[in-house]
């Protein structure tokens, strides 16, 4: 059964960079809005105390990730301060192509937890 795309991951925030994140994360979002239409939803998160950071990503397909991961490194990865965010774990649902599976080493230290086979669901569609 073929489901969505899904990308998920969590790390640790430097808290000396915690404006730089927040700032970085309404930047991304804008890029993404604009310039990935596919991309059905990008959200960012961080706990309550501000030392953990999380984004999910929903994404129709694979390729629209792997696009995704093309703005990354052309336009997003540059605006976040090196030390801002460590990168802990991925949590990937859907079966991720070799282009997925080399950025995950992005940051060669965290898990990757890979979840390839949608049993069930659905996404619902929502107005625009």
């Amino acid at each position: 059964m073929s489901g969505p795309f899904i990308f998920i991951f969590h790390g640790r925030l430097n808290p000396a960079y915690r404006d730089h994140y927040v700032a970085h994360c309404a930047r991304a979002a804008e890029i993404v809005e604009a310039e990935e239409p596919r991309v059905i939803a990008f959200n960012t998160w961080e706990s309550a105390d501000g030392t953990e950071a999380s984004c999910v990503q929903v994404h129709p397909d694979v390729e629209s990730l792997e696009f995704h991961f093309k703005i990354f490194r052309e336009r997003l990865a540059a605006l976040l301060p090196e030390g801002a965010l460590e990168v802990t774990d991925y949590c990937v649902y859907g079966e991720p192509t070799e282009a997925v599976r080399q950025t995950l080493h992005y940051a060669p230290d965290a898990d990757v937890h890979l979840f390839e086979h949608h049993v069930s669901g659905f996404l619902r569609p929502q107005p625009l």
